[in-house]
């Protein structure tokens, strides 16, 4: 696999392990990012995330859209800090009325990746 790809694999689909996520997922919040996240139920799968932006905050298709892409390409770039660690599901949802600068998410997903592995280490 290439280090800084997002494949199909990596999405996080199916209504019973998000379900499974939003219900008994450990939460983190650095702002504007909160995540979610579950140990994966089959651990030998890669990490798989989900993006959210509330509608209810950002009305507009295209700033949830744009938000989503600048959540995506942050978490592809700094991604290899998950390696070797067991199989986990993510769910990174935004939480302010802004639409950020790409430097504002890219330095909470670090924050949060950082965070994910001490999680990952401890359970």
């Amino acid at each position: 696999m290439r280090p800084h790809t997002l494949s199909r694999g990596e999405r996080l689909r199916g209504t019973k392990i998000i379900g499974l996520l939003f219900r008994n997922g450990m939460e983190f919040t650095i702002p504007p990012l909160k995540i979610k996240v579950i140990h994966h139920p089959q651990p030998e799968s890669p990490h798989q995330v989900l993006f959210s932006v509330p509608r209810k905050l950002h009305p507009k298709a295209t700033h949830r859209n744009r938000i989503k892409r600048l959540m995506r390409e942050a978490y592809r770039l700094n991604k290899s800090a998950l390696e070797g660690l067991p199989s986990l599901c993510i769910a990174y949802i935004y939480q302010s009325k802004q639409v950020p600068a790409f430097q504002e998410i890219t330095q909470a997903i670090v924050q949060l990746l950082s965070m994910l592995r001490n999680y990952a280490q401890k359970n």
